[in-house]
């Protein structure tokens, strides 16, 4: 068993609106088929452009910024860690 399918548990699965959100645009904007809780952005086959359009995104439909180094910051670039800055951003952000 490879460690890419160890980490793809039913429990690594997106749920909340947040953590479906930034897989939703890793699958469209980097082209995945499957993405988990556990994926780390790099790892995934992020980079600086695809990095730039995400972030546009997020600006654009959420009308919060998100800080660039979180994605390339290994401690932080998975999709559960950028859902949870997300979820702080858009609860700091003024009604």
């Amino acid at each position: 068993m490879t460690q890419h399918s160890e980490v793809q548990t039913q429990s690594d699965e997106p749920t909340t609106t947040s953590e479906r959100y930034i897989a939703s645009l890793w699958s469209e904007i980097i082209g995945l088929d499957h993405v988990v809780l556990s994926n780390k952005f790099l790892d995934v086959g992020g980079n600086s452009l695809r990095l730039n359009i995400i972030l546009n995104r997020i600006e654009k439909e959420r009308g919060v910024a998100l800080e660039a180094e979180s994605f390339f910051d290994p401690d932080r670039s998975s999709v559960f860690e950028l859902a949870r800055e997300l979820d702080q951003a858009l609860a700091a952000k003024p009604d």
